[in-house]
């Protein structure tokens, strides 16, 4: 429809000390075309603005995720991946205890864009021992909070 431009990413290879690196890389952007903002414009809808139009519905997405053990990359970094959770009474309960610290969040006036929402993440969830009563930290996920 012609409303967003496309630059495409790229990457460059190399070798160093026997091994494959990336030398050089871009992302992949994507920016609004005029004629896109001019439309949004006509609808009263700003680019420094979306979040009074677009809310995220916080009651469609799970308040936990779970995240298996992490491993190191080939730069060394520590990294996991996102699980479908086990299932489990703790796994309702844990969601509930997060449910019930956002709906005490609702109840109060904050000076952000939105009130602050929360949800909880466990790590090492592949680990036959996983039983969510390990780590579970909080994460506030809402805009304007970090």
């Amino acid at each position: 429809m012609g409303w967003v431009e496309v630059y495409p990413g790229f990457r460059h290879y190399g070798e160093f000390d026997g091994g494959v690196t990336v030398e050089i890389a871009k992302a992949r952007r994507l920016r609004a075309t005029q004629s896109f903002l001019g439309l949004a414009e006509e609808h009263q809808i700003y680019p420094d603005t979306p979040i009074q139009h677009f809310r995220k519905d916080h009651a469609v997405t799970s308040p936990v995720e779970v995240k298996t053990s992490s491993i190191r990359n080939a730069r060394g970094k520590k990294v996991s991946k996102k699980m479908k959770p086990p299932q489990s009474p703790k796994l309702r309960m844990a969601m509930e205890q997060v449910r019930e610290i956002n709906a005490f969040m609702e109840q109060h006036s904050f000076s952000l864009e939105q009130v602050p929402q929360f949800k909880r993440v466990f790590n090492k969830g592949d680990e036959p021992s996983f039983d969510y009563d390990l780590g579970g930290r909080l994460y506030c996920i809402a805009a304007g909070t970090g």
